[in-house]
C-alpha cells in the first residue's frame, strides 16, 4: 500500500478514535472533527496491502483496505452523528489526485469519480453499464506471479521495476534485425518510480492488474545519448532522494548497475556505473564510458521532461508507439510463471561497504525534511479551516 494512502487512513483513523474522547466544552466554535483522504487514483474498489485487485480469499480474511465504499460509510456515520445527535461538526477535506491510476479511469474517464465524488460531498477539495468491460480485463490472465510484486521502488531496485524495464528492453530487442553484431541499439531502460502505481500479490496476473500498476498511456522512446549525459540522468534521480522527497524522480532501471555516495555533494553522488553493452555478441557489463553513445529506453513522461529530466530535450527520439503496460504484457505472455528478483542494480555506499538499501546516513538527511513537511502540510489544513470560519 503507498505511503500517501496509508496516510490517509492513518487520518480517518484519528478522526474516529479523536470522536470517542470526551471533550469537555462541545459549545467551542473550535471543537470539530476532521476527515481527510488523498490520493485515492480510481481505487473504487477494495485493494490488496500491495494496491492490486483483492481477491474474494483476501476479503474473507479481512487483508482488503480502502475503496470509495468504506470511505462513504466513515463519512455518512459522522456526518450522521453531528445532524442526529448533537455530535461535532464534521469537515471532510479530499487533497486531490482522485482520477488516474486504475482502468476504470483509462475506460470512463472522469464520470465515475465524479458521480462518486458528488456521493461524497467534500468540503474541500482539490483538483490534481461499466462492470462488463473491467471484469473482461481481470478475467484476461497473462500469466502467473510465484513471488509479490512489491511496489517499494523509491529508496532501491525493486523486483515489480526490474522486471518492467526488462520488459522495455525485451519489446526494443524484437523489433530491432539489423544484422551487425549489435543485439540491440537501446541496453538501457528508465522508468520513474512514481509510474508505478501498484504491486500485486501472488497468484494470476491479470490484464487488469497489469493496468493497474501501469494505468498510464506513456509510449516507450528511444534517444541515443552519451554516456555523460546518463551519468546526469543517475544523478538527477538522487536530488530529490536526499532532500527527502519520494516523488520526485526516483528511477528504476534495466541495463545498467549504478553505486552511490549520499556523501558526496549534488552531481558528484554517483560513485560508479556499469552498463550492458549493446554491440556484442554476448552481453556483459563494463564501465560507463562518459563519450561513447548509448541507447536509451525512456517513457513519454520522462523524454518530455516530467520530474525535471530536461537532459533529454535536445536529442531526437524513436517513438516505438508501445504503451509501457502493452510492453509489459508482451514480456510476460511468453513465461507460464515469473519469480522477478532484486538484484542489487542501485547500491549505496555505506561507511566501510557498499550495501544494499539505504545508508544510515541517508536516512538521517531524509527523516527530519519528511517529518517537518508532514507537520507543515497538516498545520496548513487547519489554517484554511479556521480562516474560513473566521471570515
Amino acid at each position: 500500500m503507498s505511503k500517501l494512502i496509508k496516510f490517509s487512513i492513518v487520518l480517518l483513523l484519528v478522526a474516529s478514535v479523536a470522536s470517542a474522547v470526551p471533550i469537555e466544552n462541545k459549545e467551542s466554535a473550535l471543537d470539530f472533527i476532521l476527515l481527510h483522504n488523498n490520493d485515492l487514483h480510481a481505487h473504487f474498489e477494495e485493494m490488496s496491502d500491495s494496491g492490486s485487485e483483492c481477491s474474494p480469499e483476501r476479503a474473507l480474511e479481512h487483508k482488503c483496505y480502502g475503496g470509495f465504499g468504506r470511505a462513504a460509510t466513515l463519512i455518512k456515520r459522522y456526518r450522521a452523528d453531528h445532524q442526529t445527535r448533537n455530535g461535532l461538526p464534521v469537515l471532510f477535506l479530499n487533497g486531490g489526485d482522485t482520477y488516474t491510476g486504475t482502468p476504470y479511469f483509462q475506460m470512463f474517464k472522469d464520470k465515475i469519480a465524479s458521480e462518486f465524488m458528488n456521493i461524497l460531498k467534500p468540503d474541500v477539495a482539490l483538483l490534481a453499464k461499466y462492470r462488463p468491460s473491467v471484469e473482461a480485463l481481470t478475467k484476461d490472465i497473462i500469466t502467473y506471479s510465484k513471488v509479490e510484486l512489491k511496489n517499494d521502488c523509491r529508496d532501491c531496485d525493486c523486483n515489480i521495476g526490474n522486471l518492467i524495464t526488462d520488459a522495455f528492453v525485451y519489446n526494443r530487442v524484437q523489433m530491432y534485425d539489423r544484422s551487425d553484431a549489435a543485439w540491440t541499439d537501446a541496453s538501457i531502460a528508465f522508468i520513474n518510480a512514481g509510474a508505478i502505481r501498484s504491486g500485486a500479490t501472488i497468484g494470476n496476473l491479470s490484464k487488469f492488474t497489469l493496468s493497474t500498476i501501469l494505468p498510464f498511456d506513456d509510449r516507450l522512446h528511444i534517444v541515443h545519448i552519451p554516456g555523460r549525459e546518463v551519468k546526469k540522468t543517475l544523478e538527477h534521480t538522487m536530488k530529490g532522494f536526499v532532500l527527502g522527497d519520494y516523488t520526485r524522480g526516483y528511477l528504476q532501471m534495466s541495463g545498467v548497475r549504478v553505486v552511490y555516495n549520499l556523501q558526496k555533494e549534488e552531481g558528484q553522488r554517483v560513485h560508479s556505473v556499469e552498463v550492458l553493452c549493446a554491440n556484442c555478441t554476448a552481453p556483459t557489463y563494463e564501465p560507463l564510458d562518459e563519450q561513447k553513445t548509448y541507447g536509451v529506453i525512456l517513457s513519454t513522461f520522462i523524454f518530455e521532461g516530467g520530474d525535471s529530466f530536461s537532459m533529454f530535450k535536445s536529442y531526437n527520439a524513436v517513438d516505438t508507439k508501445i504503451k509501457m503496460a502493452d510492453a509489459v504484457i508482451n514480456y510476460i505472455r511468453r513465461f507460464e510463471s515469473i519469480y522477478p528478483a532484486i538484484e542489487g542494480r542501485i547500491r549505496f555506499i555505506g561507511v566501510n561497504e557498499v550495501i544494499d538499501n539505504v545508508s544510515t546516513s541517508a536516512s538521517n538527511v531524509v527523516t527530519p525534511f519528511s517529518v517537518v513537511m508532514l507537520i507543515a502540510t497538516t498545520l496548513l489544513l487547519f489554517a484554511i479551516f479556521f480562516y474560513s470560519i473566521i471570515s
